[in-house]
């Protein structure tokens, strides 16, 4: 199992992008089953993100969190989410849950900044159906709150494909 911890960097999401590629090409030539969570400064599908909140955003923050329309809008900006589902196969493992199995159980802010689940774990295909849980908590310490998924393996069926060379 490979487990990766990710802050990506909050002000380039074309570097953003870069990182979710050569990190999605890691976890699919490892062949491992594999966890990356942390901060990853930018959104996820699965909540709505309006275009009041993105309007709403600190300044700095906008580059790596949305795509400016011709009219002068914003549009939530989903590459780095894109990546790893489509090209890594991977799952958001709030996402994936239903709301009871979720503290709390509507996808909730994980950051003050702007809004949006800016923290997230997510777990390669194989691995996704163990999800059996998942919670976010304020620690105090910071401006992001904790995540964390449980993981149930006996519900694990489906073997790593292995390394590809």
């Amino acid at each position: 199992m490979s487990v990766y911890s990710v802050h990506l960097p909050p002000r380039s999401a074309v570097t953003q992008k870069q990182q979710a590629e050569n990190l999605a090409s890691l976890v699919t030539q490892s062949g491992a089953y594999a966890i990356a969570g942390g901060d990853w400064n930018c959104y996820g599908r699965g909540e709505l993100i309006t275009a009041e909140a993105l309007a709403a955003q600190p300044r700095h923050l906008r580059p790596a969190r949305m795509h400016c329309q011709p009219d002068g809008g914003f549009l939530p900006n989903y590459d780095v989410h894109d990546t790893l589902t489509a090209k890594a196969g991977m799952a958001d493992a709030a996402v994936q849950l239903r709301a009871g199995a979720r503290d709390p159980a509507e996808l909730t802010p994980t950051g003050i900044n702007g809004g949006g689940r800016v923290d997230r774990i997510y777990l390669s295909g194989e691995l996704a159906p163990a999800a059996c849980g998942y919670a976010q908590s304020d620690t105090g310490g910071s401006d992001h709150e904790a995540v964390m998924v449980l993981l149930d393996l006996s519900k694990v069926t489906a073997t790593p494909p292995g390394p590809f060379l």
